[in-house]
């Protein structure tokens, strides 16, 4: 048969599989392109299909396999002195790293990233590029460098239009998706960075005013698009921004809106790698608040891990004392009224303002 037509049949479905989210289906067709691409001694079709496959490990949070694929995508980009592929590479390391707490292996391969995109002109991948390092930075105590990169990327999605940027995807930051995580990026580390300006009140009111402006744009632009995870995780901040400034009216709004966006969209979506299950395929259910999701038992501690960096994230944990109240209002087991007494309690509990605010002197410290 065709080899030459299959290795490419099975990149484009692989493809295909990934922008559907369907990253777990999509990893059969990628080896077995990387298989046809080394038989035929195709180097351009390893690249491709190595990435691909990245791509799989990335999203279903198998970081060191992903580091293998997207590590022989790179050399073999640099072999073919194709430098757009080149800086993708490196991108896409960089992201794998931040994901593993590695800031300062991820923020080497990032600049990288930057300096490649900088020469051929993708200012595309260089807003990406921004938004991985300022999370990074952020992450390692760095405020005012996180800041500045953060304001680049938002300024670049203000200008980008990128085909296809109302589809958006995981592989597809075009458009308003990208402008909400931009916003959200500067939202989240703002506040970081307000947390270590307590001493000084008048500058913590005025960040705190700049935090909320940002996470604010950041949830018009997802409820305008549709975007539920940048929703949710705007959402659930602008709740505990409002318990920090004592407005308990505003938080109970803002979670209960959260709460009902949580239950909606936790129907056949795992909550520990986001990916969306068919029928047919069996989903375990956390005890705990009887609502999230999840795949498997590990996705399931990884739900609990996701606070790690400055992602788009929030561990399962911290919101499934919420979500179990809740649970009763969507049964109509109990009112939202009669839920509002706990829900205030857990609220003043606040999760986030029990850990540990990071510092400049401690470049281990998680946001």
């Amino acid at each position: 048969g065709d080899k030459s037509g299959e290795g490419s049949a099975c990149i484009m479905l692989g493809s295909c599989l990934c922008n559907l989210q369907q990253f777990s289906k999509a990893i059969g067709p990628s080896e077995r392109a990387l298989a046809i691409a080394q038989e035929l001694g195709d180097r351009c079709g390893q690249g491709s299909a190595c990435a691909n496959l990245g791509n799989c490990y990335f999203f279903v949070a198998q970081y060191a396999k992903a580091i293998e694929q997207f590590e022989q995508a790179r050399i073999i980009a640099k072999e073919e002195a194709n430098r757009v592929d080149q800086g993708k590479a490196c991108l896409n390391l960089g992201n794998c790293y931040e994901s593993l707490g590695q800031y300062d292996t991820a923020i080497d391969v990032l600049e990288v990233a930057r300096a490649i995109a900088e020469e051929v002109h993708d200012l595309a991948d260089k807003g990406k590029t921004l938004g991985a390092l300022g999370r990074c930075k952020a992450a390692m105590g760095d405020y005012e460098q996180a800041i500045t990169c953060h304001k680049e990327h938002w300024t670049i999605m203000q200008v980008l239009v990128l085909p296809g940027a109302q589809a958006y995807t995981p592989l597809n930051m075009g458009g308003p998706g990208a402008q909400a995580n931009a916003a959200l990026n500067m939202g989240v580390v703002l506040w970081a960075q307000a947390r270590v300006q307590l001493g000084r009140p008048a500058a913590y009111i005025d960040s705190m005013c700049n935090v909320k402006h940002w996470l604010e744009t950041a949830l018009n632009l997802a409820q305008t698009h549709g975007f539920n995870n940048e929703k949710e995780f705007a959402l659930l901040n602008l709740t505990f921004l409002a318990v920090d400034e004592g407005n308990e009216e505003e938080a109970l709004g803002l979670l209960k809106q959260y709460l009902r966006s949580q239950v909606d969209t936790a129907l056949g979506r795992c909550m520990g790698c986001s990916q969306r299950r068919g029928e047919e395929a069996p989903m375990l259910t956390c005890s705990g608040c009887g609502v999230a999701k999840f795949c498997s038992q590990d996705h399931q501690r990884m739900a609990s891990k996701k606070d790690h960096s400055l992602r788009k994230a929030v561990r399962h944990k911290d919101v499934c004392p919420l979500l179990k109240k809740w649970r009763f209002v969507v049964n109509g087991k109990a009112t939202a009224e009669s839920c509002t007494p706990d829900l205030l309690a857990l609220l003043r509990l606040n999760p986030w303002k029990r850990r540990q605010a990071p510092t400049t002197t401690d470049p281990g410290a998680h946001v």
